[in-house]
């Protein structure tokens, strides 16, 4: 059961991770996001997908920053993993 979530996650970060390099050749993303414990998307998580995405922008010659969100202007302009998720599966 375990592997099975593990593949699934795993397969989603490298969709996302591609989806994000394709799509974008400026990728801002916070360093240390906050995590609740009940979240799917857990810290182990995040740091694959960092060293997936870091992979990807240095492979497609893209940029990658890391950003700390310090106001609710730059928060509201900022997707989720959520709300990338769900752009990923519509399109």
């Amino acid at each position: 059961m375990y592997m099975i979530i593990d593949n699934q996650k795993n397969d989603y970060i490298n969709q996302l991770t591609y989806f994000l390099v394709k799509n974008y050749d400026y990728i801002y993303l916070e360093k240390h996001p906050k995590f609740s414990e009940n979240a799917k998307f857990s810290e182990t998580d995040w740091q694959h997908l960092l060293r997936k995405i870091q992979y990807k922008v240095s492979w497609y010659n893209k940029q990658l920053a890391f950003v700390a969100p310090d106001t609710k202007e730059s928060e509201e302009k900022c997707f989720t993993i959520e709300q990338l998720g769900r752009q990923l599966t519509t399109s």
